[in-house]
């Protein structure tokens, strides 16, 4: 594809995206599947140790519309070195940390740091993207996250089976600061005039924030506690979990390049329902799943189908003030990440068909609120 203003070429682009999502990305997922180490490291039972999980989210979720006010008053480049300053100090306390009120600190400090950075990138990505092409650009985006599955929780795992938790949080730590050079020797430093608006966002764009929140709370309920329903299920090893979730992420990897494609083909809003109706459809058919291959397979097509990430993204990029809307849509990310982790913690002690039928309401929560806000966007 030809050259963008100010960012070098599209595929430079992507991959520089791709590669700072997958370090946000990693952070956060990698936490979930070492909770049963943690757990037994601190002396704290894992069910207790969700908060882990949503303390990064709520702290996102709350901090990212106030960023986004600020965020579309400064430059893109300076909010996302501030978010980044603060993502890397809260990551090394949580990889240092000698208990757990420190680490706990250091993952609400690391969940503002990516408040600032992600919407930062996004609206950065929408400002030198035309619309026509910034559905795949969000799809190659968003596949960063993807991959933090895909690739960095299974060598997370690994590398936790074979020394300590904490070794993934140091890998982390230095993804970060590559990532803090890469902002500071590519992205432009546009001034804040350059394509911003400072006006207010049209209520309707609130039922886009409500079909994103109700579909993460029902992604995350499933997700935080996954591994550990694969290993008391099927009584897997860290490497047979660390299997399965690469399948898992491979789907989720392989859904946002083709979702967000799509999404530059086809209408928005269509493929979003295709995705939520594809993903329900694999977790009913989980429990029927008596074999790790054939779970695995599931579980890679529920990742699948709920990577419309992008799609979201994009439809919210086209709202102005774009840097506010970017971080309404990620609040309204990791507020559905941070209830569906809380939501997990309660209902983990009444069995996984629990946990599918709560997460399978929320999904079906956001398909019906996607016929609202398509009828009134």
């Amino acid at each position: 594809m030809h050259s963008r203003h100010g960012g070098g070429s599209f595929p430079a682009m992507a991959a520089m995206f791709f590669f700072q999502t997958f370090t946000i990305g990693l952070d956060l997922y990698v936490i979930a599947p070492l909770l049963p180490a943690i757990g037994k490291s601190l002396h704290v039972h894992t069910v207790g140790l969700s908060s882990l999980v949503s303390s990064f989210s709520w702290a996102y979720a709350i901090a990212s519309p106030l960023l986004g006010y600020i965020l579309d008053r400064m430059t893109r480049r300076s909010m996302a070195i501030m978010g980044l300053s603060a993502f890397l100090v809260g990551d090394t306390l949580s990889a240092a940390a000698p208990g757990y009120v420190v680490l706990f600190a250091g993952r609400v400090l690391t969940g503002l740091g990516a408040a600032g950075f992600t919407p930062a990138l996004y609206a950065y990505l929408a400002d030198q993207i035309p619309v026509g092409d910034r559905g795949t650009m969000m799809g190659y985006a968003s596949a960063g996250f993807a991959s933090a599955t895909f690739l960095g929780v299974p060598i997370g795992l690994l590398i936790a089976g074979s020394s300590d938790w904490r070794r993934p949080l140091w890998l982390v730590v230095a993804l970060g600061l590559c990532s803090m050079a890469m902002t500071l020797l590519a992205w432009q430093p546009f001034k804040k005039s350059h394509g911003i608006s400072t006006g207010k966002l049209p209520s309707a764009f609130f039922l886009n924030i409500g079909v994103t929140s109700a579909a993460f709370t029902g992604f995350s309920i499933v997700y935080t506690f996954l591994a550990a329903h694969l290993s008391v299920r099927f009584h897997a090893s860290a490497t047979g979990i660390a299997s399965v979730m690469s399948v898992f992420g491979l789907g989720g990897l392989l859904g946002t390049i083709l979702w967000g494609s799509a999404a530059d083909r086809w209408p928005p809003w269509h493929v979003i329902r295709r995705g939520i109706l594809f993903e329900v459809l694999c977790l009913g058919l989980t429990p029927f799943a008596h074999q790790m291959a054939t779970a695995a397979l599931l579980w890679g097509g529920f990742a699948l189908g709920t990577a419309y990430t992008p799609v979201l993204k994009s439809l919210a990029s086209q709202f102005k003030p774009r840097g506010s809307a970017l971080a309404w849509n990620n609040a309204a990310i990791y507020l559905g990440l941070a209830m569906g982790a809380q939501i997990a913690g309660l209902a983990w002690p009444w069995g996984w068909t629990t946990i599918i039928a709560t997460g399978a309401s929320a999904l079906l929560l956001a398909l019906g609120i996607s016929w609202l806000a398509h009828s009134a966007i």
